[in-house]
């Protein structure tokens, strides 16, 4: 999907899920970030994916390299974008927001 809309901010964000699984997690991070920034508007679940993209690399930054510092960058970063996915989620919909 990247290939045929190299700025779809939904497509990046499924990249950077799919890297992070591979365990790609500096490319996944990039691909998260450019998803992010290439969407003018982020939903609560684009934002929510990121965090877990950021969160997933965090911990893969901590148990392949040791880079208690890249660690740091992506559990703040997972908490920065959870804020407005939070917030950005009506508060009688917010169970139903974590449990999909």
């Amino acid at each position: 999907a990247v290939r045929l809309r190299p700025a779809d901010p939904g497509a990046l964000i499924g990249r950077a899920n799919a890297r992070v699984l591979q365990e790609r997690a500096e490319e996944a991070v990039a691909d998260a970030r450019a998803g992010v920034a290439a969407d003018p508007a982020p939903t609560p679940r684009t934002l929510y994916t990121a965090a877990r993209v950021h969160a997933q690399a965090g911990r893969w930054f901590t148990l392949k390299r040791g880079d208690l510092v890249r660690t740091r960058e992506c559990v703040a970063a997972a908490a920065d974008l959870l804020r407005p996915a939070v917030s950005g989620t009506p508060a009688a919909d917010r169970s139903h927001f974590w449990r999909e």
